[in-house]
């Protein structure tokens, strides 16, 4: 009991003492006796076959998958290399479930993908320790997952995850010819806001900024990200020109609005920003010419007075 002690303390203290356990098995009494087994642990979801256990794991994306290995139909290995080949579910950890714990079997499991196994017939305290070790390094597995991909300060997407996504996006675009468009946002006179203020008011600025950004981007088609210290780049997927032109001029006075007092010795009275951008369909180019269009027009922007939006055409950012 002291090590089940021991595993419940660090599942409480990743913020899972209420998980989504998903039970495979196309018998009914399995079900019954895992549910009362980790029923403590969160909601149990029960699936009869693989089917079924597929569409509910991409749906409810649970913590962790019980499953069993011989079901009619679709067996357990199959639906482990589905939930694995998936994006949305490859990370969710998934125990077999089987009676079998020869090599032969272990082996298959291990490659199909599995993290552990529980045998048949259950053994309640060996259950709980599986299911809750499994869901902690989950937990933790997702933290760190959650620091390469977000910024700390601004819980907006980093420079290294908005890199790759540029990548894959531009690639995505390139293949269905639509368009990829790119804001480069700088805050202006934020270095003598900075040294005005100092640190706190700073990174609070920051945050305020990077909060209205996403309020602005809601929907899976625009993804902030910090680009610099005080940079924000902005991706939007499948656009046009003019609705780059909008979004710029909406983050433009969502900002302004913020009311932010500047205090530093700056041609306006409040925080604003500077916006550069550029829509293109990707023909034969390469990432990095988005990121150098928009780059000079934000340059445009700053040399134009600052607190406004210059976003070019593709025919005058890439010379083909």
């Amino acid at each position: 009991m002291d090590l089940e002690r021991k595993l419940m303390n660090e599942l409480r203290a990743f913020g899972l003492e209420s998980a989504q356990i998903l039970i495979v098995d196309d018998a009914p009494l399995n079900h019954r006796l895992l549910s009362h087994v980790l029923s403590d642990l969160g909601k149990i979801m029960s699936a009869k076959d693989g089917l079924e256990g597929l569409e509910m794991a991409r749906q409810a994306l649970p913590h962790l998958i019980l499953l069993d290995v011989e079901m009619p139909g679709v067996d357990g290995y199959e639906v482990c290399r589905q939930l694995k080949a998936n994006r949305e579910t490859a990370a969710i950890p998934v125990i077999f479930v089987t009676a079998h714990r020869d090599a032969e079997h272990e082996i298959a499991a291990l490659e199909a993908g599995a993290v552990d196994f529980i045998g048949k017939p259950f053994v309640p305290p060996v259950v709980r320790a599986r299911v809750i070790t499994q869901l902690t390094l989950k937990r933790q597995s997702d933290i760190l997952h959650q620091m390469a991909i977000y910024d700390a300060l601004t819980d907006v997407f980093g420079r290294r995850y908005f890199d790759m996504r540029l990548n894959e996006e531009w690639a995505r675009h390139e293949r269905s010819k639509q368009c990829l468009g790119l804001l480069l946002i700088d805050v202006d006179h934020f270095k003598q806001y900075y040294d005005h203020h100092g640190h706190f008011s700073g990174d609070a600025c920051l945050q305020q900024i990077a909060s209205a950004f996403k309020q602005c981007c809601t929907g899976a088609c625009r993804e902030v990200a910090r680009f610099g210290s005080e940079e924000f780049a902005i991706l939007v997927l499948d656009t046009s020109q003019d609705q780059l032109v909008q979004l710029a001029e909406t983050l433009r006075a969502a900002v302004q609005q913020l009311t932010i007092p500047h205090g530093a010795e700056s041609s306006t009275e409040v925080i604003t920003i500077s916006i550069g951008g550029c829509a293109m369909v990707p023909d034969g180019a390469d990432p990095v010419d988005i990121v150098c269009a928009s780059d000079t027009a934000l340059a445009q922007a700053r040399q134009a007075g600052r607190n406004r939006a210059v976003i070019v055409p593709a025919a005058h950012s890439i010379t083909q």
